[in-house]
């Protein structure tokens, strides 16, 4: 029988390790509940959900504070970390637009509670979207391009240390 040495041995036990970015952005997992009071999302297992109530082994002696989720604290700071700029959007295809954004993002929060759109504004001949998550404006944008055929996109990132996406969607005309 081969003996394994400990070099061996480090390259077969795997173990998970969080990115430095999850660790900065929300901190080690923590024994306590956090409960949004504007939405009422809370926090537990290391991660958002859409309410207390999908917590089974909930008790008397648990810790429960009230504080700000990551959404509401970005929409009480006027952040967003993905931006959809729709220019040149023919009449016709104005409300199917507008649709199309409200469900994609609406799917979004079904998934995760922190994956929302934060605010469309229409203004002339386009449309302005932000969200809290720059994946899902990214998804937003790809849907946008798969359902109307006839138009160019152009993506910016932000700086080095920024997670926010700018992504410009412009109709043929």
């Amino acid at each position: 029988m081969a003996k394994i040495n400990q070099s061996d041995l480090k390259k077969f036990s795997f173990r998970e390790q969080k990115s430095r970015h999850a660790q900065q952005e929300f901190g080690p997992g923590k024994g306590e509940y956090i409960i949004c009071p504007e939405g009422g999302e809370a926090f537990f297992h290391k991660s958002w959900h859409h309410s207390l109530a999908d917590f089974k082994h909930l008790s008397a002696d648990k810790k429960i504070s009230f504080k700000l989720c990551p959404f509401h604290q970005m929409v009480k700071n006027k952040q967003y970390e993905g931006e959809i700029l729709v220019e040149n959007v023919p009449d016709k295809d104005r409300r199917e637009l507008l649709r199309l954004i409200e469900r994609s993002g609406e799917h979004g929060y079904r998934s995760d509670p922190m994956d929302r759109v934060i605010k469309i504004e229409t203004k002339g001949g386009g449309v302005r979207i932000e969200t809290s998550e720059n994946q899902l404006a990214q998804k937003i944008a790809n849907k946008i391009r798969d359902r109307f055929k006839k138009t160019k996109r152009e993506v910016r990132r932000g700086k080095r240390n920024s997670d926010v996406v700018s992504i410009k969607i412009a109709f043929n005309e």
